[in-house]
């Protein structure tokens, strides 16, 4: 700060701490102390309004300086808001809080309760989440990346110097490379562990700055271990092999190439590089022969564990990982690793005090964080979760698996559009990965953009953990082009619920191609013929499909794309019903259900497919819906198929007629719900059975909700019969239920027969 006045003399200089400063003669303001960014964010957006009156504010972190006062430009004054850019964001903007020019009408226009609900750092939350409302509502102005280029860097170099930087890597610009010494004697130990030192040690170098770059390099040498080491050369991109050569050497204070290694040394860099080729067994083997002659080699010991719990081999890792930590205790990546195995081994407790151990110790640290962050996600604390996301991207930006699971726990929490704009962030720097685009485009399809949803779709033969049924098919897809004299076979994928979602797009199909053939769930074949086998053939999973009988082939849920419209828009086709049952068999069932009492039938479904990885939050147990079959005046029909015990002695207890032993497949079953007056249920086949029938529907749709449902509608553009009740709280059911019952309530004396 000193050295920042210096060169710099402004009107007021303040020092804001939980600590005086060592210099008297400063104006200090005592502050609370800083432990998490949230606490941060806190006081950079209440207390300096509080403390300032000038036009603007010059804010300065530990690690942010003035490097070249002739290179200040009144015009920097024209801008509310002057900060390095973000070289990891795709589109380099503007820009960095640690070193950064901010007016008083900024520092004001913070103080909006609209920008209190973000839990994004506070400088990506002015300048990139609510850019567009600051400048709209509050006439905030940004400067261009030009100009801010020439106030601040923080990545990289300008040329010419600019004004001020910030991060550790420019620490020798500012005071000059005489002062690396004594700077390194001041830092914290834990700094050396960190990846802003590899940063700093490569600008020493790129700058020539050879006695400087062996000192840091030593540092490094003596506190960061060769996995740390290998972590951060990943993180950056740059390759583990020639850093740790580069790194050997200069310690050495050595021009050519550094002292050889000793034995122990060349034993554990084949151990590395088997383990970094992914050969588990070897690096195994290795690790263990080091240990065995070496018993106090605490980063074999970490490493052992690491690559055991690669392998799967969580117990026989906790025990070496600990003796890493015994060894050297003050190593955050240690204590990271033990919270991996200890959250595999569903202890997490243990895992979550192992985590925030190597976060105090290695604050930098974003695996570790984002490994906190997902142990934090798995127990439902997602608030805390995206917290844990946004701190670590804050501390290294760039880092795809982080973006992506801060989509993840964004989308769990129905924020759709910070959910997407995060896979995209993400997508920019993998834009190959599976899981991404997957889940990039179920946030599409849940907020409703189907044409750019559907696109994404298709990635789901890469990415979707659901979509189990392979893209096997041999031949070209159809995507759209005339089919002319073509014969096409659609074939199912994923669900019964999908295929009964999306079969209405078949006589489409059928009046494009000379002929169609359709490949569904055998227990959908009698309906699928009964309605469409006038327009194509029905066959049955079950029968093998020959080349010679198609020409082009395509999944069934890729009909959205293929008959999209000439504005590019997907075509719902949502009148109902667009399914068709026999009169004969509804007749059946309509007879049976004349034997029950005067007033309202309701078919119920309470459960799905136990397989269903989705099913433990989607299923209600029968016991909780007594309320709804308390109401009085209502004969339940039950369309739940195989019930267990315990429901069945409910059904009997509460006067659930249950037919469903008789009913083969779903032409039965919608032979069924076609006669019933009303049909509710969690999400399951029978939901969409009943939509594409055209009866009224009540969906009981959990917390976070399938895409298809969109998200918080009451109403759902597939099928306009269907009423949608919300569950309001992950896994509490007993409010959404009551709500069902009082709407039941309400209506039944209003349906008669």
């Amino acid at each position: 700060m000193l050295t920042s006045a210096a060169r710099f003399p402004c009107t007021r200089v303040v020092y804001m701490s939980d600590q005086p400063p060592a210099d008297s003669t400063l104006e200090y303001i005592a502050i609370a102390p800083l432990r998490s960014m949230a606490e941060y964010e806190a006081c950079v957006l209440g207390e300096l309004p509080r403390h300032f009156t000038t036009g603007h504010v010059l804010l300065v972190q530990y690690d942010g300086f003035v490097l070249k006062a002739d290179a200040w430009d009144e015009a920097f004054l024209a801008y509310d808001y002057l900060g390095a850019r973000w070289p990891w964001f795709a589109d380099n903007a503007v820009g960095n809080g640690g070193f950064s020019l901010r007016s008083a009408r900024l520092l004001r226009a913070c103080a909006d309760p609209a920008l209190a609900g973000s839990e994004e750092p506070e400088d990506v939350r002015i300048c990139r989440t609510f850019r567009a409302y600051l400048e709209n509502r509050h006439g905030i102005r940004f400067g261009p990346a030009e100009v801010a280029d020439r106030f601040s860097i923080e990545h990289v170099k300008s040329a010419p110097p600019s004004f001020g930087f910030h991060g550790l890597f420019h620490l020798h610009r500012a005071y000059g490379p005489q002062a690396v010494p004594e700077i390194l004697a001041d830092l914290d130990e834990s700094v050396f562990r960190g990846g802003n030192a590899l940063l700093w040690l490569l600008a020493l170098r790129d700058d020539r700055l050879d006695e400087p770059a062996r000192l840091l390099a030593q540092r490094i040498t003596a506190h960061q271990a060769p996995g740390i080491l290998a972590d951060h050369c990943h993180a950056y991109g740059l390759p583990y092999e020639k850093i740790d050569r580069m790194i050997r050497t200069l310690a050495a204070g050595a021009t050519g190439t550094g002292k050889a290694r000793s034995p122990d040394a060349q034993a554990f860099a084949k151990a590395v590089a088997a383990h970094r080729a992914g050969k588990l067994p070897e690096a195994m083997e290795l690790y263990g022969a080091i240990v065995d002659a070496n018993p106090s080699h605490a980063d074999a010991w970490n490493l052992l564990g690491l690559v055991q719990y690669q392998d799967g081999q969580f117990s026989a890792a906790e025990p070496n990982i600990r003796r890493a930590v015994e060894l050297s205790g003050d190593i955050g990546y240690y204590w990271g690793n033990l919270g991996l195995v200890l959250q595999s081994l569903a202890r997490p407790a243990e895992a979550e005090r192992c985590y925030r151990r190597g976060l105090h110790l290695e604050p930098d640290n974003v695996e570790i964080r984002n490994n906190l962050g997902t142990l934090l996600e798995h127990q439902e604390r997602l608030a805390e979760a995206e917290q844990c996301y946004l701190e670590a991207d804050a501390r290294r930006g760039g880092h795809a698996d982080c973006l992506y699971n801060l989509g993840h726990v964004r989308f769990q929490q129905g924020n759709l559009a910070g959910a997407c704009a995060s896979y995209e962030q993400a997508l920019a720097l993998a834009p190959d990965d599976p899981k991404l685009l997957w889940n990039h485009a179920l946030a599409l399809l849940m907020a409703g953009d189907l044409a750019r949803g559907f696109a994404a779709y298709e990635h789901r033969w890469r990415g979707s953990i659901d979509a189990a049924a392979a893209h096997t098919l041999p031949g070209p897809q159809w995507r759209g082009e005339p089919l002319h004299d073509k014969r096409i076979v659609i074939y199912k994928e994923q669900g019964i619920g999908d295929t009964l979602q999306f079969a209405r797009y078949l006589p489409a199909v059928a009046s494009r191609a000379r002929q169609v053939l359709f490949i569904c769930d055998a227990p959908l074949e009698r309906l699928m013929r009964f309605t469409f086998g006038h327009l194509a053939e029905i066959r049955p999973d079950t029968v093998k499909v020959k080349r010679k009988e198609y020409d082009v082939q395509c999944p069934l849920v890729s009909l959205t794309l293929a008959l999209r419209n000439s504005d590019g828009k997907v075509p719902l086709h949502a009148d109902t019903p667009y399914l068709a049952v026999p009169p004969s068999l509804r007749r059946q069932w309509r007879q049976r259900l004349a034997t029950l009492p005067p007033g309202p039938r309701v078919g119920v479904v309470w459960a799905g497919q136990a397989n269903n990885r989705c099913d433990a939050r989607r299923s209600i147990a029968l016991e909780q819906w007594l309320p709804i079959l308390s109401v009085p005046g209502v004969s339940f029909v039950s369309l739940q198929k195989n019930p267990d015990a315990a429901a069945r002695t409910l059904m009997q207890r509460h006067k659930v007629t249950d037919w469903m032993d008789d009913a083969a497949d779903f032409m039965d079953t919608a032979a069924l719900v076609s006669e019933l007056d009303l049909v509710i249920g969690v999400d399951t086949s029978v939901i969409h059975l009943a939509g594409a029938l055209g009866r009224p529907t009540w969906l009981l749709n959990r917390h976070e909700s399938e895409w298809r449902w969109l998200r918080g509608r009451q109403d759902s553009p597939w099928y306009p019969t269907l009423t949608i009740f919300n569950q309001e709280n992950r896994d509490a059911w007993a409010p959404t239920l009551r709500r069902v019952a009082e709407a039941l309530a309400t209506i039944s004396a209003g349906i008669r027969r």
